[in-house]
């Protein structure tokens, strides 16, 4: 995983990279709770999808230090 540093354009309301001007892509993480031992539900929401389509569930769990994705569904 990359950090990248971003700006907001109040104009339009989007998110740029500020080295590269490229548009970027906010991801904002809702809740985060463990739905059994070592597994997670973690609801975020994209900044480049329309409202009402921007809510995914991703179900991660630990498998020997490894978080790995299990399933992702809309929410």
């Amino acid at each position: 995983m990359r950090s990248y540093r971003s700006a907001a354009s109040p104009t339009t309301g989007q998110f740029f990279e500020t080295s590269t001007g490229r548009l970027g892509l906010v991801v904002h993480i809702i809740q985060f709770k463990e739905s059994e031992p070592g597994t997670f539900d973690v609801l975020v929401s994209f900044s480049n999808l329309p409202p009402g389509h921007d809510r995914f569930t991703y179900r991660l769990y630990n498998a020997a230090g490894d978080w790995i994705l299990r399933n992702r569904k809309p929410a």
